[in-house]
């Protein structure tokens, strides 16, 4: 949302290089493995080919330029996305739409209550325990849920700088520091 890659042109290369990542590992096994039950384990080498690159990444550190730097690790997160969905879509035995239906209401009231800015952690786990377990019952692999979940988390400051600082600045002031106590009613905006 806010970094190098909020430009889809940017994000263009390293997530057309992940498909082709994702896509050329697995047309070389199903070559090699014809098929039958073997070539069934197509989706495997899909999401192994980038532990690699992320290894070099985590071994070479800061002499590695940002560029390829952020070109890789948006090709990890782009292969893995990719992988889990190939697991969700392609080795489901049974679908449950009743269940995959709650686990799609319970996204769209975390959506909605984001919208309302409802910061209250503890409705968010529950909620999030109950996409996860929703998406285990419908037959879908379960981590999809960290996937959603993690894309409606977000991405900027709950308050403006200005309004926390001044929320800060108010309770120094009172010396009190009690985080169970809601914040002063003349600071705006929170």
């Amino acid at each position: 949302m806010h970094g190098d890659l909020r430009d889809p042109r940017t994000a263009a290369l390293p997530i057309v290089a992940a498909i082709g990542g994702m896509v050329v590992p697995a047309l070389i096994y199903v070559a090699l493995a014809g098929g039958g039950a073997t070539g069934a384990g197509w989706g495997i080498p899909m999401a192994t080919d980038i532990a690699f690159a992320v290894g070099v990444l985590g071994v070479l550190g800061r002499r590695v330029p940002s560029a390829a730097r952020l070109f890789l690790l948006t090709l990890a997160i782009v292969d893995d996305i990719g992988a889990i969905l190939v697991i969700a879509v392609f080795y489901t035995d049974e679908l449950s739409l009743g269940w995959l239906g709650i686990a799609l209401g319970l996204l769209a009231v975390m959506a909605v209550l984001r919208a309302a800015r409802v910061w209250a952690v503890p409705v968010y786990v529950v909620l999030g325990v109950g996409v996860w377990f929703a998406l285990l019952e419908s037959g879908v692999h379960a981590t999809l849920a960290g996937v959603a979940i993690g894309l409606l988390t977000p991405a900027v400051a709950l308050l403006r700088p200005e309004v926390a600082t001044d929320y800060a600045a108010e309770a120094l002031r009172d010396n009190d520091l009690d985080a169970d106590e809601p914040a002063p009613a003349a600071l705006p905006g929170r």
